[in-house]
């Protein structure tokens, strides 16, 4: 009877382990779960899309077209062509701008200068 005893003791006992061992593989999947969803919303919140945006009254001062050669092995020539911009309060923007656009510039000519994040947007000239 001792052994009967001591054998339904023994089987609770792992039946209660087992319970337990289960709980806390539960616990682990839950709390893994959740430090994943945190990680993730805070990534969704920390990439701001916002862009800062200026339009301004501007004029054309100057229009520099200059070439470059790089590669050591494959040589290539590198056209780039910039458009200075003087606003009403006398700071002047040197942006980058398509050979295409360029073509369409002349040095007097005055609009809205539209730039996001400090580089060349869009130019609308006064009618």
């Amino acid at each position: 009877m001792d052994f009967q005893f001591i054998g339904i003791c023994f089987a609770a006992l792992v039946v209660f382990c087992f319970i337990i061992a289960i709980s806390i593989f539960i616990h682990r999947i839950k709390k893994t779960q959740t430090e994943y969803d945190d990680r993730q919303e805070r990534i969704k919140t920390d990439v701001n899309f916002e862009f800062e945006e200026k339009e301004v009254s501007a004029v054309v001062v100057d229009m520099i077209c200059s070439t470059r050669v790089t590669g050591q092995k494959n040589v290539k020539s590198v056209e780039e062509f910039f458009i200075c911009f003087q606003t009403e309060d006398d700071k002047i923007f040197k942006l980058k701008v398509l050979k295409e656009m360029y073509d369409g510039f002349e040095i007097g000519l005055k609009g809205k200068l539209k730039m996001v994040e400090n580089e060349f947007y869009g130019f609308e000239p006064l009618k």
